[in-house]
């Protein structure tokens, strides 16, 4: 199945869904019948570090290398993210 296929079967339906209940960007108290509901600031945070993951994977640059060096770069984010002085903190 082509990716077109599967994104109109799998993924459109409730992409169209949430955006008629208008649920991104709205306060948690105005969809409480949701089970999962997560801060702006959070998801920002984790979309950040996750693509900031992307650029410390060796792989994604065709540079078959040290298989090691994806983790250590992983460890870094997350120490970043973690850390008092982190760019990625309030701002």
């Amino acid at each position: 199945m082509p990716k077109g296929e599967i994104y109109a079967k799998l993924y459109r339906p409730g992409y169209i869904e949430e955006n008629k209940k208008a649920i991104w960007g709205a306060s948690p108290p105005e969809h409480s019948e949701n089970k999962w509901v997560v801060m702006w600031s959070a998801w920002s945070r984790f979309d950040d570090c996750c693509r900031r993951g992307k650029y410390c994977d060796p792989d994604a640059f065709n540079m078959h290398i040290y298989t090691d060096w994806h983790g250590y770069g992983m460890q870094e984010i997350l120490d970043n993210a973690v850390s008092v002085n982190s760019h990625l903190g309030r701002q």
